[in-house]
């Protein structure tokens, strides 16, 4: 039923809408059995800003009816002196707000995605949340929640491209009855500007995690009028989304606000940098032509000037200038270390990973992920696979971005040697650092504290034709299931042919997730999946043989990276200590994404507007120089390695032996000059 106020104004709306039910029977009997008149009742819903319109659901391959709302805000339009702020409480609305469509998504230019733009409408104005719900939710209002953070590096994509027929099917058919919400938050520089972290500005840190957070605030108050109930909350995502949402676990601004986390490819880093973003953020204030040469950025009056100079350039020509940022090899990366009351982190994410709350967690990824190491892998001519190790280098020093380390040199030579005797362990030196080994950190954490902790991996090879890449601007990879291939299961990501086969596994895959999210624990009658123990290292694979049997536990998840990184390294390294600033990530970030994504990046130009104290630079008319790798300098016991990883130990020796030899050579033969000259001298005097 709706929630009927003793005003006038709401006892007006409700006795329309109970009109408009009755004339819409049309001539049927009046009775709470009529399916139309139980489809209207249920498709208009009272939240507190006024009353939404939603509709049934499009047809699903098994007739599971649902029911959708679309676009509704829950916060204000962060638009004109609202650009950079945090979100704020929407507006009431005094007619019924139509749901029944997507509203924005949020504006995006981003070249890091292969997703073309404009495969739907975007704006300034898209602080907007979706649910999925169903008639059972709706009547009982008693159904748990997922609230999922889309992906997309924290720069592009929303949560439009999810298959509204495949989110029904798997989370609200009958007997699953889960509430699926989904929300658009700022992204790029909208989201994660950072100008100085040094100054009190007049704009908060983190303002995409914010809109995280007011959103999952929205659900927690607003989910009961949509069948939802707000103590049975999953917080969730995937890729950057799946990071966003380990952030917002390790939050103190989350706290109450969620009962168990589900965590799928992706989770946060053990550090971040307080001055992430802002090497992009000035670059990208300087194309739009906000700032100059003789900008000071750590005045607060150039830097306010800069911002106020941003917030009135078009969003749409904000986004191009980030676009045109990225094509430097420079991009922003997401949220960034902030301290303080008013900040999101408020401590280190060290310190927060010593308070992660006490609650369930399913946490996973897939079998090849990213696979960004794969440049590093070169073929012969009898066809056999060799690593380069030059490339690998660049990939190890990468590594080693966030930390110094006391033996640095031993460390680079020890990752050299750890990933280059094979091939396919060099393809995922990154996914070992940024995937898996953080996965299992979660699961070791959540174990520590007494929370009930699974871990999965999803190796079923996904099909080429189940994937239908039609909007990316570059085919898929064959090899299968990289990063996301699953979500083609769970929420109809990129949904190609899916025939009876692709169907029934979906159903599997999809349960399992489900009766996480109901229950707080993934087993059934048909799965078997224990909780995870440190000592074994367990997790449940996914994956379908031809009768859709799954394998089950296994053990020793990703052991031999999670002993050489977690056992051996911090023994060869020596003493670590975190770096704060972004100084070397920024210097090697081009030479990983010209590695990864074999482009030559150009050196950053700026406008001739920028130029207002000194003389811009001369055109090098000369075509740009190909990116050379580095040398491989690493000292080591008996030489230094050359191209192949051999030593010059024997080489040098030799070399210097020679040498020696003749420099000997040269002192003794002008010794014998010198005295015979003496001897010469000595008869001179009697002539």
């Amino acid at each position: 039923m709706f929630i009927i106020k003793t005003n006038f104004k709401n006892c007006f709306i409700t006795t329309f809408i109970f009109l408009f039910i009755i004339y819409n029977v049309e001539g049927k009997n009046f009775t709470i059995e009529s399916e139309e008149f139980l489809s209207n009742f249920l498709t208009i819903r009272k939240i507190s800003n006024g009353l939404v319109l939603g509709r049934k659901s499009v047809p699903t391959d098994e007739n599971v009816d649902g029911y959708v709302f679309l676009g509704i805000p829950y916060a204000k339009p962060p638009i004109g002196l609202l650009r950079f702020q945090l979100p704020q409480d929407p507006e009431d609305w005094s007619t019924i707000l139509n749901a029944k469509e997507y509203g924005n998504a949020c504006l995006w230019n981003s070249t890091v995605t292969n997703q073309k733009l404009n495969y739907t409408k975007m704006d300034e104005d898209c602080l907007q949340i979706n649910i999925f719900t169903n008639k059972y939710c709706l009547i009982n209002s008693n159904c748990s929640v997922a609230f999922y953070v889309h992906g997309g590096a924290f720069n592009f994509d929303s949560p439009m491209i999810l298959n509204e027929s495949m989110i029904i099917q798997n989370f609200a058919s009958p007997g699953r009855d889960v509430i699926f919400v989904t929300f658009q938050y700022r992204e790029g520089l909208f989201g994660f500007s950072n100008f100085n972290h040094k100054l009190n500005l007049s704009i908060p840190t983190n303002v995409g995690m914010f809109d995280m957070i007011h959103a999952l605030k929205w659900v927690k108050k607003e989910i009961n009028n949509f069948g939802g109930d707000p103590n049975k909350i999953t917080l969730t995502g995937h890729s950057s989304g799946s990071v966003a949402a380990s952030y917002i676990y390790a939050s103190p601004k989350s706290k109450g606000l969620f009962n168990q986390v589900m965590l799928m490819s992706g989770t946060r880093p053990d550090a971040l940098f307080v001055d992430s973003n802002q090497n992009v953020t000035r670059t990208i204030a300087i194309e739009a032509g906000c700032a100059f040469d003789i900008t000071d950025w750590d005045n607060i009056n150039d830097v306010e000037d800069v911002i106020k100079c941003l917030k009135n350039i078009d969003g749409n020509k904000l986004v191009s200038y980030q676009a045109m940022v990225e094509n430097f090899g420079l991009r922003l990366q997401g949220a960034y270390q902030d301290f303080g009351i008013n900040s999101f982190f408020e401590r280190s994410l060290q310190e927060l990973n010593d308070e992660i709350p006490k609650v369930n967690i399913l946490t996973g990824t897939v079998k090849e992920e990213q696979s960004d190491g794969e440049k590093t892998i070169e073929t012969t001519k009898n066809g056999t696979l060799i690593v380069n190790k030059q490339k690998l280098q660049v990939l190890c020093q990468y590594s080693f971005t966030k930390s110094n380390v006391e033996n640095y040199n031993e460390a680079i030579e020890a990752c050299i040697n750890e990933y280059s005797s094979d091939p396919y362990r060099a393809k995922h030196i990154i996914d070992d650092l940024t995937f898996f080994l953080p996965h299992l950190r979660d699961a070791r954490i959540a174990t520590k504290i007494l929370s009930k902790a699974y871990l999965y991996q999803f190796n079923y090879s996904v099909p080429y034709e189940v994937i239908d890449f039609k909007n990316d601007k570059m085919p898929r990879p064959k090899d299968s299931p990289r990063h996301s291939d699953e979500l083609v299961y769970l929420l109809g990501l990129h949904m190609g042919k899916f025939g009876n086969k692709e169907r029934l596994i979906a159903k599997k895959f999809s349960k399992i997730i489900v009766d996480f999210i109901n229950s707080g624990d993934p087993n059934s009658e048909e799965v078997k999946f224990d909780p995870f123990n440190p000592s074994l290292n367990n997790y449940f694979v996914i994956d379908f043989d031809n009768n859709y049997t799954m394998p089950g536990m296994e053990n020793n998840y990703h052991s031999r990276a999670d002993d050489f990184w977690n056992n051996k390294m911090p023994k060869i390294q020596g003493k670590v200590t975190p770096i704060l600033l972004e100084e070397s990530f920024i210097e090697m970030t081009p030479l990983v994404n010209e590695l990864e994504d074999g482009i030559i990046y150009p050196p950053v130009s700026y406008p001739l507007s920028y130029y207002k104290n000194s003389t811009p630079p001369k055109k090098d008319k000369d075509k740009l120089l190909p990116y050379t790798l580095p040398p491989l300098i690493l000292t080591t016991k008996n030489g230094t390695l050359n191209e192949q990883g051999e030593s010059y130990g024997t080489i040098a020796t030799i070399s210097m032996i020679i040498f020696g030899s003749l420099i000997a050579f040269l002192i003794i033969s002008c010794i014998i000059k010198c005295l015979k000259y003496l001897e010469r001298r000595k008869y001179d005097r009697f002539l």
